[in-house]
């Protein structure tokens, strides 16, 4: 999120929320953590998730004392099945905090880190698509193999393939490319490289 002010004993405290959508293959994580260094303070701190007309879809509360460092909040915020229930698509997330408490800066010394967010599949998601035979919007033929490939993707990185399908060229228009001059494991190695 942006971060957002607070004054507590005379210093500025930046906050901002953490909301991590697949902390777990099952559940959401959301968590407000301190954006400044400051030391250690005492607050009561309520997080909730709202639908666009405002109805409540999930709100936990707690009262921490913590280094403004490290994060406060829920690994297991909301089950992902809930949240896909209560937001449909097109629909807006709204992510509140209340802070109701401050007691000043303390000495103690608690360590607790926000978790690691779950790595990006990103990549490997990608490769399914250099891999795949099923889908695509564009075949493209080197030296009798077939590999089926996505018109966004080639165009938003390669401009070459960009100003073939921008004009009306027989590759745009037949959703077909030939290419004769390189052979299909290198094409092979550089579609990977464009996803």
């Amino acid at each position: 999120s942006f971060k957002f002010p607070s004054n507590v004993d005379k210093k500025v405290v930046q906050w901002c929320i953490l909301f991590y959508p697949k902390q777990s293959e099952t559940h959401s994580g959301l968590f407000l953590q301190a954006a400044n260094e400051i030391g250690n303070l005492k607050v009561e701190y309520e997080l909730a998730m709202e639908d666009s007309k405002g109805n409540t879809i999930c709100k936990e509360s707690e009262s921490k004392a913590r280094q403004l460092t490290k994060g406060w909040g829920w690994n297991k915020f909301i089950g992902n099945k809930e949240l896909l229930e209560a937001v449909k698509p097109g629909d807006q997330l709204r992510i509140v905090c209340k802070m109701t408490k401050y007691e000043g800066i303390i000495n103690e010394s608690l360590h607790e880190n926000l978790p690691e967010p779950m790595p990006s599949s990103m990549s490997k998601d990608m490769d399914t698509l250099v891999e795949g035979t099923k889908f695509g919007d564009v075949k493209i033929l080197i030296d009798g193999q077939r590999f089926l490939a996505y018109k966004g993707i080639l165009s938003a990185r390669s401009a070459v393939f960009a100003a073939m399908f921008k004009h009306p060229m027989q590759e745009s228009t037949e959703n077909c490319i030939t290419i004769n001059d390189v052979e299909p494991g290198v094409f092979k190695e550089l579609l990977r490289y464009i996803y």
